[in-house]
């Protein structure tokens, strides 16, 4: 499993990401589908589908990014991977840890 550093609830939570082949080259994203959900670690309940953002894959191949706000989602540990999909065929990013900490100024 992959842990992120802590983000405080309120922040937006902002990720890039590059999609490499085995021989670490980037893939072409154009036709794949990519889908990522949040949950709760200690109950599974979802928190919201994440918004998947592709990049140019002409000028930048395999990149994709998330931006989302985090005003609602509970204090606490969270769990997330990716999911790319062409047909019938899925593959699963490893699981990613999130810990999702108070914020001080409000």
């Amino acid at each position: 499993m992959i842990s992120l550093p802590p983000l405080k609830r309120g922040d937006t939570f902002y990720i890039g990401c590059v999609s490499k082949d085995s021989t670490g080259a980037p893939n072409d994203l154009t036709n794949i589908q990519i889908r990522s959900q949040i949950r709760s670690a200690a109950t599974k309940k979802l928190i919201t589908d994440l918004p998947i953002i592709k990049l140019d894959q002409t000028e930048y191949p395999g990149q994709f990014s998330i931006s989302v706000a985090t005003n609602d989602w509970p204090i606490g540990t969270c769990l997330l991977d990716f999911e790319l999909s062409l047909e019938s065929v899925v593959i699963s990013s490893d699981t990613i840890e999130l810990q999702i900490v108070r914020d001080i100024t409000v």
